[in-house]
């Protein structure tokens, strides 16, 4: 599944948000491990939710990251590492048209395959082809207010 949306920053700003600051616009309420109150961010080559408790998720790991270009990640939210999908993030300079003329955007292009290694494939897969787009919506939203 693809996914794209355009966010009003230049790419290494849009990269930022994704990674360096990611536990300030992810919606842990509705697409984390832990929920409210936890936190989530990238440490070691990995991304990782943190309970309240101190308790630990391991979301996934950073197979490769050029900052500003693309991020390719494994993916498995409160599962195994043997059932991880896989998450390709490319980030590409646009022109965007904002109130106060033409700025250098971004359109992120996030890919996620692997399905076939999860057991729960095609529920998975839908849920998170509904999920996505919000998750999406919020880190452009963000994005464009942190610049």
């Amino acid at each position: 599944m693809v996914h794209r949306v355009i966010v009003s920053v230049p790419p290494e700003a849009a990269d930022r948000v994704l990674t360096a600051r990611i536990g300030e616009w992810w919606p842990l309420e509705g697409h984390g491990v832990f929920g409210v109150g936890a936190s989530v961010g990238f440490r070691a080559g990995a991304i990782v939710e943190t309970s309240p408790s101190g308790e630990e998720s391991v979301w996934g790991t950073v197979m490769d990251h050029v900052p500003g270009r693309w991020l390719e990640a494994t993916w498995h939210p409160g599962g195994a590492p043997a059932g991880a999908t896989r998450l390709s993030v490319r980030l590409a300079s646009v022109p965007v048209a904002t109130a106060d003329g033409m700025v250098e955007g971004t359109e992120v292009r996030l890919e996620h395959s692997g399905w076939e290694r999860r057991d729960d494939a095609p529920e998975a897969r839908a849920d998170y082809e509904r999920g996505w787009p919000g998750v999406l919506e919020r880190f452009a939203l963000f994005a464009a207010r942190s610049a």
